[in-house]
């Protein structure tokens, strides 16, 4: 497919959604997320509901082509991603546009304006991580996030990922999904059995303490040989690009 802007947009400029669900995605140099037992993720009925208003869904410009993926607003005008949905490292290669739409949003999305990527993703392919500064849209506000290194968090039996996927149970996915599992803490990266597939890149790994949502990480790759999907922790360089952005 020619993914073009007859394609991706109606002629009100609204965002096709057909064809935004089937556009590639980036990934972490190949390793994409995975399913690793059954695959029980659900479609989030209502995206304008906490947490799911905070999330976010990408569509990404490079001088290759237009991707998809996931991100999260923690911040009126800044979002937290994975850092290969801004550069590709096999490549070399920034985006050159995102355009940010809110979750079910077909239109007034928020457009990237500037960005932090982790200087260890983009040395090492290590420590996947972005923050993007985003334009305000007036219209929308922007539910946000709030967010945690997870050694501050005191469990992490019962966790949640949501986002923008590619396939769910094998077939094309058509909107928001979510599942909970259990999360382990390891060297910068949570692990868990929690499905996830492509395009879900920069989706926030979720948990509640004292009826608060808190983001305690972001989602960027499938690890097959461990059989466990992983995440890079908000920890304490992503919370300064934050304060720098």
């Amino acid at each position: 497919m020619n993914n073009n802007k007859e394609e991706l947009f109606d002629s009100n400029g609204c965002l096709n959604m057909d064809a935004y669900m089937s556009l590639p995605f980036r990934n972490n140099d190949g390793q994409v997320g995975a399913v690793f037992g059954p695959d029980n993720r659900k479609k989030v009925v209502d995206t304008t509901v906490p947490p799911y208003h905070a999330i976010v869904r990408l569509l990404i410009k490079d001088k290759k082509g237009t991707y998809r993926g996931t991100g999260f607003m923690i911040a009126k005008d800044i979002m937290l991603t994975a850092g290969h949905n801004l550069y590709d490292f096999q490549d070399k290669l920034y985006a050159d546009e995102i355009q940010i739409f809110r979750g079910d949003a077909a239109s007034d999305p928020r457009m990237m304006l500037k960005w932090i990527v982790s200087q260890k993703y983009i040395d090492q392919n290590t420590d996947d991580w972005a923050v993007v500064k985003t334009s305000v849209n007036t219209a929308d506000p922007a539910p946000t996030l709030q967010y945690k290194n997870p050694g501050l968090i005191r469990s992490l039996s019962d966790a949640e990922i949501a986002g923008f996927p590619k396939t769910v149970s094998g077939v094309g996915a058509t909107g928001m999904y979510t599942e909970k599992g259990g999360v382990t803490k390891g060297n910068g990266i949570l692990q868990y059995k929690i499905c996830t597939s492509g395009g879900n890149s920069g989706s926030p790994v979720m948990v509640k303490e004292e009826g608060e949502t808190y983001a305690i990480g972001i989602h960027v790759c499938g690890n097959e040989k461990a059989e466990v999907n992983e995440a890079t922790i908000i920890h304490p360089d992503v919370i300064q690009a934050i304060g720098k952005i």
